[in-house]
């Protein structure tokens, strides 16, 4: 018995030690595949919000505005009635005097489109507008008259009680340059003091090697990585691709060239202070002395690559206008380019005669579409030049 007993407790111990071991074996293979599955979800994570990270963020509620000319001032208001969605205007009611002040222009409904505006939440920031570099020359030539023209901006402000004030200076010689950046600077101190906003309105850019044959020198002055320092907003006009002095047709924001813009601005502007300019105006080519009928056929969708002279070969009109031409003349070519409108047509002459013409326009869609590219892009908004004469152009935001 004794030797049985001895020989049964080996067995059992041996057992015991390789049980503990197999139990040491799988701890550890699950604590291994526990940390890897860890280490996996972790990198998993890291690689999900890099992704989000590098995606833009969608606003839905994008602020919308317009500017409203002193001239179109009855129709403007109308729009901004016709809808809820707006956020903004900017009424244009002052130019620049030589003297450094400032010209107003307000016009008879003044009154009633503050009260209606005010009424609404609808922030008022008038514009100041000036397209005479000479002039501008002229207003920051010494010290005290830029401080003139900086105190009578403040001072209009302060006296309307506006939202703030609109810069839009569209020709600066490039002497100027930092003249002009002291009054984006002084502005925008004084007016974040006062609670008030500074929106300064730029021309296009879509990149910094391109020649720029319209006012490349004002394009210079305007570093918008600059501006934004200073500017609660950058309005980028998008549009002008083509000029009204064009001699062919040619698209004015085309799609392509919209988003390259829009690109550009996002690589110089805070997205959150980005706001991109829509034009709602159309552009009509037609026979002049400088572009005959038989040019009218060609269509150039390079606004670069366009020749111009020193006439003006199209007409701008409002998208009211455009729908009087179709009514007029239904027989013509109507296409789509790049989310714009092309309609070609025969009109007769003054002189007598048909001629051919071409109209170049944007529809519900071409804005619906830009209004979603804001939104996909993150920014603050987008502004209409311009309000009024405009029906059912907003229908579809």
């Amino acid at each position: 018995m004794q030797k049985k007993k001895s020989f049964k407790l080996p067995v059992i111990l041996m057992f015991i030690v390789f049980a503990i071991i197999g139990l040491l074996l799988f701890l550890s293979q699950n604590y291994n595949s526990n940390a890897n599955n860890e280490s996996l979800l972790v990198e998993n994570s890291q690689s999900e919000d890099k992704n989000t990270r590098d995606e833009p963020k969608r606003n839905e509620r994008i602020s919308i505005g317009g500017w409203i000319p002193q001239w179109a001032s009855k129709s403007g208001l109308e729009t901004l009635r016709r809808h809820d969605f707006w956020t903004g205007v900017s009424p244009v009611w002052y130019e620049l005097n030589d003297d450094a002040t400032l010209a107003p222009m307000l016009p008879e409904n003044y009154k009633e489109l503050l009260a209606y505006a005010n009424s609404q939440n609808i922030e008022v920031i008038p514009s100041i507008a000036n397209f005479d570099h000479v002039l501008f020359s002229k207003v920051v030539e010494n010290e005290q008259k830029l401080q003139t023209h900086i105190e009578m901006i403040i001072k209009e402000v302060d006296y309307y009680d506006f939202a703030g004030i609109d810069l839009d200076y569209e020709a600066i010689a490039l002497k100027d340059k930092e003249s002009y950046f002291k009054i984006l600077e002084s502005l925008s101190r004084q007016l974040k003091a006062k609670n008030k906003k500074l929106s300064v309105t730029v021309l296009s850019k879509w990149g910094d090697d391109v020649k720029y044959g319209y006012y490349p020198e004002t394009r210079e002055v305007q570093d918008w990585t600059r501006i934004a320092q200073y500017a609660d907003e950058v309005r980028v006009m998008a549009y002008d691709f083509t000029s009204q002095t064009a001699t062919y047709p040619g698209p004015i924001a085309p799609m392509d060239w919209f988003i390259e813009v829009l690109d550009y601005a996002l690589t110089k502007v805070p997205k959150e202070k980005l706001v991109m300019a829509v034009h709602t105006y159309a552009y009509e080519w037609y026979a002049t002395s400088s572009a005959d009928s038989e040019s009218l056929l060609a269509f150039e969708p390079n606004g670069l690559a366009n020749t111009y002279s020193g006439n003006r070969n199209s007409r701008a009109y409002t998208y009211e206008t455009i729908s009087v031409i179709h009514q007029k003349y239904p027989d013509g070519n109507l296409v789509d380019f790049q989310s714009e409108m092309i309609y070609r047509y025969q009109a007769p002459k003054s002189s007598g005669g048909i001629e051919n013409r071409v109209v170049v326009y944007i529809d519900q869609e071409g804005i619906s579409e830009r209004a979603e590219l804001a939104k996909n892009h993150g920014i603050k908004g987008i502004y209409f030049w311009r309000l009024g004469n405009d029906s059912d152009l907003y229908s579809h935001l």
